[in-house]
């Protein structure tokens, strides 16, 4: 932590003596940033005292990817239902939600399709059978499943169905 301070404070210390920077209305509301939190950004870490003797944990510094996936989900919701309270609607939405936000992600899909040209082609090489076996030994231990799920996923032409879908949000 001592580093990234003496390096944040060189970098703050540059910007401040370049006068085409403080020229800038961005940059001098960057150094204001910086200085206003500058303390709650590198406070020192707290010691904890646990049975298995002293932990130091670091404070979390805000994550402004969560914080913006989490604006564009309530905004989209709001602008959806017109409600302003999300906590049922986060309480039952599958878990892996954030994985499909990330479908606007271009490296994340550049790993998920592992080379091929778009979703329905990498979706036509999984064995809906594999899949099936997988769903059974799970068991539904992970989070309930409703039946209207588990009819759509047993049908023999779910791949089928499911690539088309695929293909179109990956565009």
């Amino acid at each position: 932590m001592k580093t990234i301070e003496k390096e944040v404070t060189k970098f703050r210390r540059r910007l401040s003596r370049d006068k085409n920077f403080m020229k800038d209305k961005a940059y001098q509301k960057m150094i204001g940033q910086i200085n206003k939190y500058w303390d709650m950004l590198f406070c020192d870490p707290i010691v904890v005292e646990t049975k298995a003797g002293k932990i130091i944990i670091q404070p979390q510094r805000t994550n402004n990817i969560l914080e913006k996936f989490f604006r564009t989900l309530m905004r989209t919701y709001r602008k959806k239902n017109g409600f302003q309270a999300m906590e049922r609607a986060l309480k039952s939405m599958l878990k892996d939600t954030p994985l499909v936000m990330n479908l606007r992600n271009k490296d994340f899909m550049d790993i998920l399709l592992s080379g091929k040209r778009d979703l329905a082609q990498r979706f036509s090489d999984v064995d809906a059978e594999i899949v099936r076996q997988e769903m059974k030994k799970s068991n539904g231990n992970d989070c309930p499943v409703s039946a209207k799920l588990k009819r759509i996923v047993s049908a023999p032409t779910f791949p089928e169905s499911l690539t088309p879908l695929m293909g179109k949000k990956a565009s």
